[in-house]
């Protein structure tokens, strides 16, 4: 009806906002809703009618049907120069995109000169090729409008496109040397556009001139390194593809031109000790030797006693003057550097072999008159003297000898035979020239030769004690003739009954020696002894020693008992080397646990006595001297050992024991006495009082025992007299062993009577109940009862007593 007003609810549905409900009745329905999806959603109001004169009419529904429109947030992206981008929005990820949904923009605005950017009318995605004149990242902002089928153009929104540089490089050129690794580094803008980071990446070269070392590879610079094996610039050509970050430039070309170097082989040369050498690398010949090649080394590495490396510094050749200052070649290595221009070679090495030259010092050498002498030159000790070296010389020079002559061919030894025509000693001087195979004539050098003259000496005699060093110098004309001087050598002396007398291999100034007298007789031992006068070797002669006899005893020994006097008498042959007549000195005896012994002189034999102060075998050692007869002074001292058995030295003992009980009496080493181990007992029966009974005589027992009874009510005692014995001593000094015999009670049986519960006390009375000594206590039992009796208990040592009840 006309005049119709309406009020509605709140609309129900999803996907959507907005929508009020309306209370106040209003003449039309109305609203705005928000789809908050990318399609049709709907909104459902339920609305009442309302007339003036009739109030509100029945409810209807409204259902709203709600068309989704574009709602996309702004967009980005990343191109290359050069390179179409395309960007389509994605529902729910870039906002709200209905289905169907197209674009239109606008030319974009631009930074950095991009060019290419061009509008767009109702596309389904966003592109364009935009070109980066530059080498940083430059953006173009584009505005786009999205359009939807059912609500046609929507809100705009930016799209900024980021378009990184694209490489675009020029041609380019490097230099370097063969072997060098060369680095080519495209620069912006003097290059073309080059962006930073831009990464390189190449194939193997095309190469002139068999360069070689060209691979391909990649990185942030072109590199390489180019071996030219020519002596003239040769050159290598690239293709190079650029990219800054995903961008991927157009390939360019790098040229690199390669200077040639030096490859120069290992070199060797001979030159001799002091004489400068040079070494000229050829091209071809020694390698690859490019023209104006100049050559720097280091101080060579040499072997030996090389003297005189040096270093050089582009040098035309490589040169030097080098000492060598042994007897064979040596070699000295140097490490070269050949440089052409900037370009520095392969190091190679000039090794020189440099053979020695003699240098050879004065020499002397001393002969005997008549005999041969042979000065050959040492290595070392008489300077440098080459293996191979051979000698020349003229006539000796000199007075007061004959003989030597002139040597002109090459000989490996300087050799003559002088005579001294005189009785001193004579010089001969001559004057030699090396010359080595290698590098000739050295300079000379003089060898001064001695000539000694020769000693003649009659045999000669002498006496000698045995053990004492004798000695002998012949005396000039007395003995023959002894030149001043004169020493002597000698062998082994001959001869039987003695020892001693070593060989004298070495010549000393008179003849001596130690001779022992292995029998108690004198002997003799001859020698054969050769003078030597300076190095001159005199007629051999012999010398004759009478030895006397002297004592050699061997170390000896002897067991006794402590307290016996023990003798002892070497034997000849038995105890070593025992002369007729020979007596002893000796002195106090060294050793513990024991006294005695003294010191004594001249004593036929070796005796003593001494006592064993402890339980135990103890040593005491003598060292005894002999002296010896004929005038041989003493002898060399020997020992005596004396073993010194213990004998037992018990004190008097005393034990307790009761009446017929077995006693034992054990003595203890210290405590009473001395006390060996394994020392048994023998005894007699005891001396008795009071009528003892029960004491027996034992033999060999271990300990002293027995069991004595007691007749009496009294203490009463027996008296051991105890042999002590031991296996290596026999018996020994008695001593006591006193035994107390404690009297045992002996008492009858006894009763007496009493009340229940009265005490009783019954107490033993000696004679009347039987033997009760003196003190005597008592302990008891419970009591066996009748009756049940009650009460009786058992008691320790008390008097006898106790309180029974019925």
């Amino acid at each position: 009806p006309v005049g119709t007003q309406y009020n509605w609810t709140a609309p129900t549905g999803n996907g959507f906002t907005g929508g009020q409900s309306q209370l106040a009745y209003v003449n039309n329905i109305n609203g705005t809703l928000t789809n908050n999806t990318s399609s049709a959603v709907t909104a459902t109001y339920i609305v009442t009618p309302y007339i003036a004169n009739c109030g509100p009419s029945t409810p209807f529904t409204l259902v709203v049907t709600i068309n989704p429109t574009a709602v996309i947030n702004p967009m980005t992206t990343v191109s290359c120069g050069g390179t179409l981008f395309t960007i389509t929005p994605t529902d729910g990820v870039n906002g709200i995109i209905p289905f169907g949904t197209t674009y239109s923009w606008t030319a974009p605005t631009v930074t950095g000169g991009l060019t290419g950017g061009l509008s767009g009318t109702n596309q389904t995605d966003i592109f364009g090729t935009l070109t980066n004149p530059t080498n940083i990242v430059q953006t173009a902002a584009y505005t786009v409008t999205p359009n939807t089928v059912d609500c046609g153009a929507n809100t705009p929104f930016t799209l900024t496109v980021t378009i990184n540089p694209t490489p675009a490089i020029n041609t380019v050129t490097g230099v370097t040397c063969s072997g060098v690794m060369f680095t080519v580094s495209p620069t912006n803008i003097t290059d073309g556009i080059v962006p930073q980071g831009t990464v390189y990446s190449w194939s193997a070269p095309s190469v002139t001139g068999n360069i070689s070392g060209g691979v391909a590879s990649s990185g942030l610079m072109i590199t390489g390194t180019l071996a030219n094996p020519t002596d003239t610039v040769q050159s290598a050509t690239y293709i190079v593809t650029p990219v800054s970050g995903n961008c991927s430039g157009a390939s360019f070309t790098v040229i690199v031109s390669v200077n040639p170097a030096g490859i120069i082989t290992d070199m060797t040369s001979v030159s001799c000790s002091g004489v400068l050498f040079t070494v000229t690398p050829v091209d071809f010949v020694n390698g690859v030797v490019p023209n104006g090649t100049l050559y720097s080394w280091s101080v060579p590495s040499v072997s030996g006693g090389l003297t005189g490396g040096a270093s050089g510094t582009y040098a035309t050749n490589i040169n030097g003057n080098l000492t060598n200052t042994t007897n064979i070649a040596l070699t000295a290595t140097y490490t070269v550097t050949p440089v052409t221009g900037t370009c520095i070679g392969t190091v190679f090495t000039v090794t020189m072999t440099i053979n020695p030259t003699a240098v050879i010092t004065d020499m002397t050498t001393v002969t005997c008159s008549g005999v041969m002498f042979t000065v050959t030159p040492v290595d070392g000790a008489n300077g440098i003297v080459p293996a191979g070296t051979l000698y020349t010389w003229t006539a000796p020079t000199g007075i007061g000898f004959s003989g030597g002559a002139v040597q002109g061919a090459g000989v490996n030894t300087i050799t003559g035979t002088l005579h001294n025509t005189t009785d001193i000693a004579r010089t001969a001087t001559y004057t030699v020239t090396p010359t080595t195979v290698n590098c000739g004539a050295a300079a000379p050098f003089t060898v001064t030769v001695t000539i000694n003259p020769v000693g003649i000496i009659t045999p000669m005699s002498l006496t000698s004690c045995a053990g004492v060093t004798f000695t002998i110098t012949p005396t000039d004309t007395i003995n023959g003739v002894v030149p001043a001087g004169t020493l002597y050598s000698w062998s082994v002396p001959t001869g039987s009954g003695f020892m001693g007398g070593a060989a004298q291999l070495t010549s000393i100034s008179n003849i001596t020696g130690n001779l022992t007298n292995t029998v108690n007789t004198a002997i003799t031992a001859t020698y054969l002894v050769t003078p030597i006068t300076g190095i001159c070797i005199g007629n051999t002669f012999s010398l004759t020693v009478t030895v006397n006899p002297v004592a050699f005893i061997t170390d000896m020994s002897t067991t006794t008992c402590s307290g016996v006097t023990f003798s002892v008498i070497p034997v000849n042959g038995t105890n070593g080397i025992v002369p007729a007549g020979i007596t002893y000195n000796w002195l106090a005896p060294t050793g513990t646990g024991f006294t005695g012994g003294a010191a004594i002189n001249g004593s036929v034999d070796i005796n003593g006595l001494l006592t064993n102060i402890t339980s135990t075998a103890k040593t005491a050692t003598y060292t005894v001297t002999p002296n010896l007869p004929g005038g041989c002074g003493i002898g060399i001292p020997f020992t005596l050992t004396v073993n010194l058995n213990p004998v037992p030295v018990i004190t008097a003992m005393s034990t307790i024991s009761c009446n017929s009980t077995t006693f034992t009496v054990l003595p203890v080493d210290i405590t009473n006495g001395i006390v060996p181990a394994g020392t048994t007992y023998s005894w007699s029966a005891p001396t008795v009082t009071g009528g003892l009974t029960g004491g027996q005589a034992i033999s060999g027992a271990a300990n002293i025992y027995g069991s004595l009874y007691n007749p009496t009510i009294v203490t009463q005692t027996a008296t051991y007299t105890v042999t002590p014995f031991t296996a290596n001593c026999g018996s020994a000094a008695t001593f006591t062993v006193t035994v107390v015999i404690n009297p045992e009670p002996m008492i009858t049986a006894m009763n007496t009577t009493t009340c229940s519960g009265v005490m009783f006390m019954v107490t033993p009375t000696d004679g009347l109940n039987g033997a009760v000594p003196a003190n005597t206590m008592y302990r008891w039992s419970a009591p066996i009862v009748t009756g049940g009796v009650t009460g009786g208990a058992g008691a320790g040592h008390a008097h006898a007593g106790g309180d029974a009840r019925r």
